[in-house]
Formats: C-alpha cells, structure tokens, sequence
C-alpha cells in the first residue's frame, strides 16, 4: 500500500509541474499616421518574446534604455528646433546634434544584436499584429523581454531604417496581461 501510495504521490507531483502555467499576452500595437488620422493599426508588426540569455548576454537592456533615450531626445530635437533656437532646443530636448555619432553607433550595435537573436535561438515565442491592430499569445509564466517591430514606422538610423523598435522587459505572472506600444511620428 505504501508502494502505491508513494506512486500516486510521485504521478501527482511530476503531472503538476510538467504543467506549466500561461500568461495570455494581448495587445495593440499602433502608429501615429498624421494630425489629421491620428494612430492606425501597425498591421504586419511583430511581436517577440526573449528570454535573457547569460552565455550570449543579451538582450543588453541598457544599451535598448540608452538606444531609446537617445532617439526620444531626438525626436524632440526635430520637434522643437521648428519653434526655437538651436541652444533653447538643446536645452529643452536634452539633445546636440554631435549625439548623433553616439545614436549611429549604438544603432548599429544594436541592429548586431538583434541579427543574433534567431541565429542563437533567442527569441522564444513570436505572433504578428492583425489589421485591427491586435496581437494575442499565449507565453509560459516568467520574466521576458517584449521586442516589437512596427511594421509602417522607420527612423533613419541603422537599427530601425526598415522598421521602428522597442525593447520592454515583462514580468507575466499572471493568467491575463496586457500590453500595447505606440509608435509615434518623426517630422
């Protein structure tokens, strides 16, 4: 009997964690088109989950927040240079036009990363945005990092001359999350 028992309790235990628990991940994921449209659908955009990897170190989230900070100071460059004068927009927006060396390079250490990720088997789980602009998948629990690539946004710099970027780090840990990212305009 205790045999049995002892089985029982073993066949419980390993059918327990075997299974895993989901998150549904969903979403939108949009684009900023004009001041008349406003946002739309990003339609074709992709959505992938990674999982950190310690042998190959990536993704190198500080280099995505340093890669973001720069291109968000930017963009408000661009905004703002319209309206003032070159040292009140360097003021405001928090960027030089002797930054954009740093951008390139950075983007470009970036986009080799990012080349990386299919070939080391990275990217662990991937869904495509529809024409309503919504994406769904299921992602076992755990901490991920969220890689969304706008299909209808570019920026002029190597990592997102196809195609605009964001890199989110995620914590699902729950049966639901979600999730939605807008891309805005650079004029």
């Amino acid at each position: 009997m205790k045999k049995f028992l002892f089985w029982v309790a073993l066949i419980m235990a390993t059918s327990i964690g075997l299974t895993a628990q989901t998150c549904k991940v969903q979403g939108m994921v949009r684009y900023y088109y004009n001041n008349y449209i406003g946002f739309k659908p990003d339609a074709g955009a992709e959505v992938h989950f990674l999982k950190y990897s310690s042998k190959y170190k990536t993704p190198d989230k500080k280099k995505w927040d340093a890669y973001q900070d720069l291109v968000d100071n930017w963009i408000k460059y661009k905004k703002y240079i319209k309206v003032f004068d070159k040292k009140k927009t360097e003021e405001v927006s928090g960027f030089k036009r002797e930054y954009n060396d740093s951008l390139q390079k950075l983007g470009g250490l970036l986009l080799i990363e990012t080349a990386e990720y299919e070939s080391k088997n990275i990217i662990k789980y991937s869904t495509v945005v529809d024409d309503s602009g919504k994406y769904s998948i299921s992602v076992p629990y755990g901490i991920y990092y969220m890689w969304i690539k706008s299909k209808n946004r570019e920026l002029p710099t190597l990592l997102e001359y196809e195609n605009r970027q964001r890199m989110i780090r995620v914590d699902l840990k729950s049966p639901t999350k979600i999730i939605s990212y807008d891309f805005d305009i650079v004029q």
